[in-house]
């Protein structure tokens, strides 16, 4: 009873805070202005809420969530002060321009899309002092015409996504790299559920990583998913997917209202996708 509460409010009332405590916006701002005043020759960048992009003295960055620091601060509001100087001391090492390898059991797979790939390429160029000529500093890999899989180094600190340098390192790449960080997230996840009916139904995770849930392979069976037709996904945001039926026409109407109305926070895509023989492709009834 209680997940079924938590979805609707969660497609009723998205985003809703208590008016005295820091939105995800303003908390990322503050950790950024905490980090340009501890570390001289930091240069942070606030890419979106919860999201930054850390230079040290040397020519290494790396983009950083904060998920983890903003989920300790809102069991704590009053602690907000330590709280960033907590995280904020995490990340000395990197800006210091000191050993920042990341352990291959801390990597997850995380499914992006294409036009987060350009966002991040239009602050690259955009950014004062910018080498046009720089390589893309993340690693992906495309999924499908939209999607791509991107790697995370998920600490107690927080998620780094993963450079093609720190792929480099780590000695694998591929399926293997793929399968690796998979293992490593479903070793990691609570029990893995579903709320709803054959019709329309919704994955359940952790909240952060649902969507990852795409590269999965085991689960995508009609022996999991009794839908009308082909196993029929939306993956609005990084902790939503729906899944429907190709041949149920209410179900995807339904799925496709709820994508429609609402504002995801770390959003990915707002089409269909179908399971094919060869993964995941654009649904195009």
């Amino acid at each position: 009873m209680l997940r079924v509460v938590l979805l609707l409010v969660f497609f009723c009332v998205p985003g809703a805070r208590a008016a005295d405590v820091l939105d995800e916006q303003a908390f990322t701002e503050r950790y950024a202005a905490m980090l340009v005043s501890s570390y001289e020759g930091a240069s942070v960048e606030v890419i979106g809420p919860l999201e930054v992009r850390v230079s040290g003295v040397g020519e290494e960055s790396s983009t950083s969530f904060l998920d983890n620091a903003y989920g300790v601060y809102l069991s704590d509001p009053a602690e907000l002060e330590g709280v960033l100087q907590r995280f904020v001391d995490s990340v000395g090492a990197m800006i210091a321009d000191e050993d920042n390898t990341g352990d291959l059991a801390s990597l997850f797979p995380v499914i992006k899309d294409m036009s987060y790939i350009a966002q991040v390429r239009e602050v690259m160029r955009t950014t004062e002092g910018a080498d046009p000529d720089a390589p893309f500093p993340l690693y992906f890999e495309p999924l499908n015409s939209d999607l791509v899989v991107m790697y995370a180094f998920d600490s107690e600190a927080s998620i780094r996504f993963a450079s093609g340098e720190d792929i480099e390192a780590l000695g694998i790449q591929g399926k293997e790299l793929q399968i690796r960080a998979l293992d490593n997230l479903l070793a990691y996840l609570p029990e893995i559920g579903r709320e709803g009916d054959d019709s329309l139904s919704m994955i359940l995770a952790d909240g952060n990583y649902e969507a990852s849930l795409l590269l999965y392979d085991e689960i995508w069976s009609r022996d999991v998913f009794r839908v009308a037709g082909d196993i029929v996904v939306f993956v609005p945001a990084r902790d939503v997917v729906l899944v429907t039926g190709s041949e149920d026409e209410e179900g995807l109407a339904r799925a496709r209202g709820l994508v429609s109305e609402n504002d995801f926070s770390y959003a990915i895509s707002p089409h269909a996708y179908v399971r094919t023989a060869d993964g995941w492709a654009r649904f195009e009834p």
